[in-house]
Order: structure tokens, then sequence, then C-alpha cells
């Protein structure tokens, strides 16, 4: 049997990300500096959901309101107040009342370091408000995500462990008959990669790339825009192990291909229960910004100059591949450098490691440099909290 390799198909363009411009960010900062303290935090809403604002006049008091799942963002800013509510679970006569309040209370103390979860009545709301002077860019962007993250990440939990109900349905939007042929067919093919390539390694005695291969492919499932529900809670958890180096590493290995494994012989209709759009208002995945993709990058230099230098080809393929694939993970990234990963990673279906590996290098580069964008931004000179906090 010939050489096979993880191929990449560019997802279905959804909804569910909400789209980042980065220059928003150095706005908010340039505002804060300037002691434009409301306009700095519009920017930051701006920065996390361009299409928060669109329509709305910002000249006096803004109240806008957004949805992340099941819960209801409600965002005001005026020239004194910057503050969230955000309402997602409400207390019924089925709840086991003591035990869920007890949760919240751990929630409240471990997971949330800036919002609570407070009780109104029968309702529980995410809730933080600050003066405006105090909105520094990150506090901001923090808070958002912060309220965003623990929304998803414990409605379903509170509900099946402790009995309370969505306050309102959570936003969804099944796929079209076109979308959804697509995603099986997607989802088709990355099993059979896998399928494929597991036996490639073991006839060729490569087993030891089981945890690449692996993580490749979950990373590719778990970057589908549309994998929600528990289906995507169990590819989070799956792939937090799989980078835990606390953690064995053939342990590791082994526990993602198992899981690989159970995935493929789950049923597609299973699998589809946690296929949909879901609007987000803010992406559960890490701001992003050319420096801080640049910081990230850092951390694997020695290792891809040492792949490419001993022409360890084979290495150095799934080492960059899965760089590329764990940004998409991790960061919600800007239209530049998402579609640029993407190109390079279809540019490489079925080459080979010689050919293939020179344009992930070229890529990776590029990104380290910062030199992927056309043309440089003007930057900022930035005062004392732009400096502070660089970023």
């Amino acid at each position: 049997m010939d050489k096979v390799f993880p191929r990449y198909y560019k997802p279905v363009t959804g909804m569910d990300d909400p789209v980042v411009h980065t220059e928003h960010w150095d706005l908010a900062k340039e505002a804060f500096d300037e002691k434009k303290y409301k306009q700095a935090v519009l920017e930051v809403i701006r920065f996390v959901n361009s299409k928060a604002l669109e329509g709305v006049d910002t000249s006096g008091e803004v109240d806008i309101t957004g949805y992340q799942g099941s819960a209801q963002m409600n965002i005001h800013v005026d020239d004194d107040v910057f503050r969230v509510k955000a309402p997602f679970l409400k207390i019924t006569d089925g709840t086991n009342k003591v035990a869920l309040l007890r949760k919240i209370a751990e929630i409240n103390f471990s997971a949330m370091s800036l919002a609570q979860i407070v009780r109104h009545d029968r309702r529980l709301c995410f809730e933080y408000e600050m003066p405006v002077a105090l909105a520094q860019p990150n506090k901001v962007y923090d808070i958002l995500w912060e309220v965003s993250v623990n929304a998803d990440k414990y409605d379903d939990l509170l509900i099946n462990h402790f009995g309370a109900d969505f306050v309102m349905a959570p936003s969804k939007k099944e796929l079209t008959p076109e979308e959804s042929r697509e995603v099986r067919w997607q989802i088709e093919q990355l099993f059979e990669d896998f399928r494929q390539i597991m036996d490639y390694f073991v006839r060729h005695r490569h087993e030891d790339y089981k945890w690449e291969l692996s993580a490749i492919t979950l990373l590719k499932f778990s970057n589908m825009p549309y994998v929600h529900g528990q289906l995507r809670t169990d590819l989070i958890n799956e792939i937090s192990q799989m980078f835990d180096s606390d953690i064995s590493f053939d342990y590791r290995a082994d526990r993602a291909a198992r899981y690989v494994k159970k995935l493929m012989e789950t049923p597609m209709e299973e699998l589809f229960e946690n296929i949909y759009h879901a609007p987000q208002f803010v992406s559960l995945r890490w701001r992003m910004t050319e420096d801080i993709i640049a910081e990230r990058l850092k951390n694997y230099v020695q290792t891809v100059e040492t792949n490419h230098q001993k022409e360890r080809l084979m290495y150095q393929y799934y080492y960059l591949k899965i760089i590329f694939h764990k940004l998409i993970y991790d960061y919600n990234l800007e239209k530049d450098y998402l579609e640029a990963i993407q190109h390079t990673l279809v540019a490489v279906n079925g080459k080979d490691y010689e050919e293939a590996v020179p344009l992930l290098e070229e890529l990776f580069y590029k990104m380290l440099n910062k030199k992927l964008k056309p043309q440089a931004k003007p930057k900022s000179k930035g005062g004392f909290f732009s400096r502070l906090f660089n970023g």
C-alpha cells in the first residue's frame, strides 16, 4: 500500500463563531490610554463581535443583547458604568435546590475570577458591574469571555445533575440538507483517513505516530464549528487529556486512539444530534493578535529547526500540522490567519513529505515573523496601560 496522509477539508461556513477584527483591539487600548473609557469598552465589544453594535446609536447609553447558547447576554455601557447580566438557568419545582446552590457557590469560588452567578428568585444570572474608568480592555474581554465560556460549560451540567432548566431554549439552527450531506461526507473521510493511516502505521512499524494521528483527527473534528452539545464537551475533555504533559505519553496516545475508534463506531445519526449551527456572541476560543500568535510559535521554533536540520520530514510534517490545527482550536483567528492555514492544509493534501513540509514551514515562519498580512498595520505608540498590558 502506498503512503497515506491525513487530508483536510475546509468546514462548511456557518454562523457559529463571530468574526474577529484585531484593529478594534488596538483602538480599544488607544481609547483607554486617552481616558475615553466608554469608547474603549465599545471597541472591545466590536473586537469580540464585529456585528454587535451594527445599527446601534452609541452616542448615549448603550444597551445590547446577544445570545450565547442558552444564555442571554445583556450588556450596558454609559459614561460611568459597564455592566453585564446574563440569565441562563432557572430553578423549577423539580430542582434539587440545596445541591444546586452548593454547586453554584463552588463555581463562584473556583471557576469564576471576575463575574459571579447570582440568584434572583428562581433565575440564575452571570453578573458583573464596574466603573468604566476601571474597564481596561483586557479586563472587559476577560469578563465577556468568562461569562460566555462558563454559561456554555455549566448549563447542561446543572440541568442534568440538579434538575435546573433553561431560562430560554438554546438558540440553534439545523444544517441545510446540502450542508448535512457535506458534513457527513467530511466526517466519513476523517474516519476513513484514520483507519487507513493507522493500518499503514501498524504494517510499517510507525505506531509511535499514533498520538500525532489521533491529535490531528480529534482537532479536525472539534474545529468543525457546528459541533456542539455533549459531543463538543467530550471532545474538549479528550483533547485536554491528550495535551496534558503530566500524563504518560503512551497512556495519552492509547486513550486518544480508543476515543477516535469509539467515535467511528458511533452511529452517524447519534453524532448529528450534536451537529447544528449555534450563534455565539463571544467566541469560546481565545483572542488573537499577531503578537500573541508569534509568541505562541516561538515555543516550537527549536523543534522545527532541529527537524529541518536533521531532515526528519515525517515528524516535521505531523508536528507542523498539529501546530496549525491547534491554533484553529485555541484561537478565534482573524480571517487572514484562518484562511492562510486552511489554504496551506488543503494545498498539502496528497503530497508526500518532501513536497508538503516546505509549504508548512513557509507558513510557520510567516506567522512567526508577523509577515502573513499583505502590509503591516501602523503601530500605536500606546500609553502606560497599553504597555503594561501588552497585547
